[in-house]
């Protein structure tokens, strides 16, 4: 229940300060805090805008007997109806009666009818925003409620886990354990990154931990940069989201809900329907999107989202502890999430490495169907099957095979990458051909047409365990150092393969004859200069 419009926070305090005089109501007030702050202030207003409604006082209900207390909560009732307001703020009230009548002792059993009492208006219509709508939303944050939205709509997080109630705790820097502060320098070294909530933050009241993804990761990473450029000391003590103008370490949770709302209504107005707990409903709509496609487990979707549950009797079973292998399992989950939770493009790192692997493999000799069955994440297992599609191709170990250089057809692959992505190329023997854009780059594999292939014995060394070199490279290399190209009909060479078509495939290494390199005549069987 909100506080009520047109006083200022200043009057507001003071009527608060004055109703906490009683002795009784200040230990109610106190009781319920333990459980929930936000439900103690509510339960509060509520119960003096009963007792003001009904001109009477929290000392008088005591005195009243059952019966005329159940009379009085009907009356009531209708009042809120001819008043216009709906079922639930009614329900919310009478909780707050019946809860200070416990107190006191007296129990109401007599029952009480309130229409639609669970049909909340304020969210019939509300809509959940597109993975488009909360991109620009995020932007349109300042870079400390931007922290705050991007950890409901990607964690799962309620706002108060944040900033309490009354901005006395929140969540800290040690509650991120891959987090680390060197200086001025941020820096996370896993991502997806763990954020782990306390029990005094859980509206639970049990320890339960979330992930945030790269995203996420770059907006706290921004965040804790400007405020360390600004000179204020960074330690594991310290707040993740503190206000800007006060000196307080931690915001309220009515401050983060009002930044986070003024994002949202710069990106879809005000006739849209968009609180900000919409936000933690995105979260828990894709995770639920994501499991229908088989991603995620739904235990590990309803942990992360707070919830008792089978994952959060396990966890405190084990007094917060488990295996390695399980935190791995529900971090690689949530990394097959990020599609479906992140609002810009992903550059996945293993995906470039499969990427890159696939292409090696093609280079060495095999087809898709037979890449397609093979393990691409696996570096290693990728170097071992290279050699050994170059050794199948040249009929004998790799060492021994003839030096030729590389088929148009399988070199000079090209891709666009982003940028991020350049660097992982780069150390695969890939090369950086033009740029396209701020946000492309188009790289060309290694022995590409388009890249020198002139041999040189300058060309640099490749690293131990990088695996074979590429043709052109090894080709270079066996020029550099005065051997000959063998001839073009090696009696060696076995005849060429046949594709489904009927149409010759050129081979790797002895297979590939030498009119594979177009700049090169060739004798072949129908004349010369002809393959």
């Amino acid at each position: 229940m909100p506080p009520p419009k047109g006083m200022s926070p200043r009057d507001l305090k003071r009527r608060r300060e004055e109703r906490l005089k009683d002795p009784e109501v200040r230990r109610w007030h106190e009781n319920i805090t333990r459980g929930s702050e936000t439900t103690a202030e509510t339960y509060l207003r509520a119960l003096f805008l009963f007792c003001d409604l009904m001109h009477t006082s929290p000392p008088q209900l005591w005195k009243l007997r059952e019966e005329k207390l159940h009379r009085m909560l009907l009356d009531f009732v209708s009042l809120q109806e001819k008043r216009g307001q709906t079922g639930q703020t009614t329900t919310n009230i009478v909780k707050s009666v019946r809860s200070w009548l416990l107190h006191g002792g007296k129990v109401l059993t007599r029952p009480i009818k309130i229409y639609k009492s669970q049909d909340p208006p304020s969210i019939r219509d509300e809509r959940i925003p597109t993975q488009e709508e909360l991109h620009r939303i995020l932007l349109s944050c300042t870079s400390c409620h931007r922290v705050s939205a991007v950890l409901v709509a990607h964690a799962g997080l309620r706002p108060e886990v944040l900033g309490n109630y009354y901005g006395t705790d929140g969540l800290r820097l040690k509650d991120f354990p891959e987090l680390r502060i060197k200086g001025n320098g941020i820096e996370f070294t896993r991502v997806p990154a763990m954020v782990v909530v306390r029990p005094e933050l859980s509206k639970s009241n049990h320890r339960y931990f979330s992930f945030v993804g790269a995203e996420g990761c770059g907006y706290i990473r921004d965040y804790l940069q400007e405020r360390a450029e600004f000179g204020e000391q960074l330690t594991p003590e310290t707040g993740l989201v503190k206000p800007r103008n006060l000196d307080k370490s931690f915001i309220r949770t009515t401050n983060i809900g009002d930044g986070i709302r003024a994002g949202i209504r710069a990106v879809v107005g005000r006739e849209v329907k968009m609180r900000p707990y919409a936000l933690r409903a995105y979260f828990d709509t894709q995770l639920l999107l994501a499991e229908s496609k088989g991603k995620v487990a739904h235990d590990y979707r309803v942990f992360w989202m707070g919830h008792r549950g089978s994952m959060e009797a396990r966890y405190t079973t084990n007094k917060g502890r488990l295996p390695q292998k399980f935190l791995d399992d529900m971090r690689d989950a949530y990394h097959r999430c990020q599609p479906f939770l992140a609002t810009t493009p992903m550059t996945d790192a293993a995906e470039v490495d499969a990427a890159v692997n696939r292409q090696f493999l093609r280079l060495s000799g095999y087809t898709d169907d037979e890449i397609n069955e093979m393990d691409l994440t696996d570096t290693e297992k990728v170097r071992e099957l290279a050699r050994e599609g170059l050794a199948r191709g040249s009929g004998g170990p790799v060492e021994d095979a003839p030096q030729r250089p590389a088929h148009p057809a399988l070199s000079g692959y090209q891709i666009v990458v982003q940028p991020a992505a350049v660097a992982g190329l780069v150390a695969h023997g890939w090369r950086e051909l033009d740029r396209l854009g701020p946000d492309q780059v188009l790289m060309v594999s290694p022995a590409s047409p388009g890249t020198s292939t002139t041999p040189s014995s300058s060309a640099p060394a490749r690293p131990a365990g990088a695996g074979p070199a590429p043709p052109a490279t090894r080709a270079a290399a066996g020029d550099a150092a005065g051997g000959a190209r063998p001839p073009a009909s090696s009696p060696s060479s076995p005849p060429p393969r046949k594709s489904s078509a009927g149409r010759e495939r050129p081979r790797w290494k002895g297979e590939v004859e030498e009119r594979v390199h177009l700049s090169t005549p060739v004798d072949g069987p129908d004349g010369p200069g002809r393959p």
